[in-house]
């Protein structure tokens, strides 16, 4: 069993002789859920078992997320201490069944922007609507869905200089459904327009603080390949703010990021609404 943080699964030799049929044991850590089970049934696996990792806090039972399309076998998630005892015990007879419904379901996403400001130079927000289903809901992400409309609800005062678009996303926790239904049917001028993404997630924490978001990771803080391609540092030189240097994020898409330019919230921190002319 591989030491965490494990790859065990995320290569195709991973599998190497593996037996037609048989059932697959890999650890959670590094890669995606859906390449390692996607992996191991090209190898023949006729049903997979993740196990988690062992660290603190990775121990127990997680649901698995993400896109699994062509997945064709059972797959299904395991403690860490049920499969470090699956794997010790060599030729244990394990039997994996699933019950599941398949069907389809609509979600919605829902949008609004303010009817004044700059549309080439768009400033956007967005939260998920949606919970776990382990969750009551109230912090991931009432929370955020209901900070945002707040902000929505605040900045209606504001004659702002550019425009800003709000979205509350549908089906986030079913790996991203409805921000990436939106982005991937913007064209590419569309996309060109917006100008920053800021994300309201889990917001309803009285150990909170205030800061600047680092899109680029000029402080080298954040772990290599965390910065999505394309962030980047700005100084803006806009007549209605304090020059300042900010970061540039896009909403979380295969479809790439889009262009930056000048934010009305430059040198304020992230996640709040302005208080001055935007």
């Amino acid at each position: 069993m591989p030491d965490n943080t494990s790859n065990s699964g995320c290569e195709t030799a991973d599998f190497a002789g593996f037996p037609q049929g048989g059932i697959a044991l890999v650890q959670r850590g590094t890669c995606g859920f859906a390449q390692k089970v996607l992996n191991a049934q090209a190898a023949g696996a006729a049903a997979v078992i993740v196990m988690n990792e062992g660290q603190p806090g990775r121990t127990g039972l997680v649901g698995m997320i993400g896109d699994a399309t062509g997945l064709a076998v059972p797959a299904v998630f395991a403690t860490f201490d049920a499969g470090a005892d699956l794997a010790s015990t060599p030729g244990a007879t394990v039997r994996v069944e699933v019950d599941f419904a398949s069907e389809m379901r609509p979600t919605w996403n829902v949008l609004a922007e303010t009817r004044k400001g700059n549309d080439d130079n768009i400033v956007m927000a967005g939260a998920h609507l949606d919970s776990v289903q382990d969750g009551a809901g109230i912090n991931d992400n009432g929370s955020g869905s209901a900070a945002l409309l707040e902000t929505a609800i605040q900045l209606n005062r504001i004659n702002v200089k550019n425009t800003v678009r709000f979205a509350w996303w549908g089906a986030e926790e079913s790996g991203l459904l409805g921000s990436e239904h939106y982005v991937a049917g913007l064209t590419e001028a569309e996309r060109d327009d917006l100008a920053l993404y800021l994300n309201f997630d889990m917001v309803a924490s009285p150990n909170y603080m205030f800061g600047i978001y680092d899109g680029d990771n000029s402080s080298e803080t954040a772990p290599e390949g965390f910065i999505p391609p394309g962030s980047r540092s700005r100084t803006s030189s806009s007549a209605s703010t304090p020059a300042g240097t900010w970061s540039s994020t896009t909403p979380s898409s295969p479809a790439g990021p889009t262009t930056a330019r000048s934010s009305p919230w430059a040198s304020r921190p992230a996640g709040c609404s302005p208080g001055r002319r935007a």
